[in-house]
């Protein structure tokens, strides 16, 4: 191993360890995103028998058809997983009440699949009837294709970057990633996502673009216990614009 060590440091010899990442070009997941591109978002998942049935699913769950305009938002936080690691990925759930007060007023439907307890009571009251959980605790095959058909027939999905934000590009549905960090998921598959990252701090002066770029900060080193390092989150006003 310390023999072969070098070997990384030359071109020839090794591979750029950002061909490894799922925004790469080169990765599976954005060959999966230009599978449903090319073919216009018309590959299945389910044969027409689980389709039927999955839209007689979502009716009943939501009261509306899935061909009518809805969002899916998702975000990590505390609720969504428990680890203490990686806590500058995580987003506070009040800085989107602004953005889902305006998508109700549009007369979108929003299915939150989580944090509907810390944000619909928040919303107006005359949007909340618009407002629809989907929380999915069971373990079963069919929950999980309930979730795979609500997040793909979404006219575009509100995020931060965790598993849920991939799967969504992956079958090229719009996304909105928030809060972004690390900063290579900034670049997503198609030509329709937008990501507005977290801002970073070092010793209270904003770190630039290309200095994040050129360090440790874009490929996500651990920065919770760099007391220098501080992050800021994106505003109401931010995710609203």
């Amino acid at each position: 191993g310390l023999l072969a060590l070098p070997l990384i440091h030359f071109k020839k010899t090794s591979i750029n360890i950002l061909n490894y990442d799922e925004h790469a070009e080169k990765s599976n997941s954005f060959k999966i995103f230009n599978k449903f591109h090319e073919d216009k978002n018309k590959i299945y998942f389910h044969s027409k028998v689980e389709n039927k049935f999955l839209e007689e699913k979502f009716y009943e769950n939501f009261a509306f058809n899935s061909s009518d305009n809805y969002i899916t938002f998702q975000i990590r936080n505390s609720e969504f997983y428990s680890d203490i690691n990686y806590l500058n990925r995580n987003s506070s759930t009040d800085s989107y009440l602004d953005a889902i007060n305006y998508l109700a007023e549009l007369n979108y439907k929003i299915i939150m699949l989580n944090s509907y307890s810390s944000l619909s009571h928040l919303v107006s009251e005359k949007f909340r009837k618009q407002i629809f959980k989907f929380e999915n605790y069971k373990n079963t095959s069919s929950n999980q294709s309930l979730e795979l058909f609500i997040r793909k027939n979404s006219n575009f999905f509100i995020c931060c970057n965790f598993g849920p934000k991939n799967v969504a590009q992956m079958l090229n549905v719009p996304s909105l990633i928030t809060n972004c960090f690390p900063y290579h998921a900034l670049f997503g598959y198609g030509n329709l996502d937008i990501s507005i990252p977290k801002i970073i701090y070092k010793n209270n002066v904003q770190v630039s673009l290309k200095e994040i770029i050129n360090s440790n900060f874009y490929l996500g080193q651990n920065l919770k216990e760099n007391s220098d390092i501080t992050f800021k989150e994106n505003s109401n006003e931010d995710i609203l614009n």
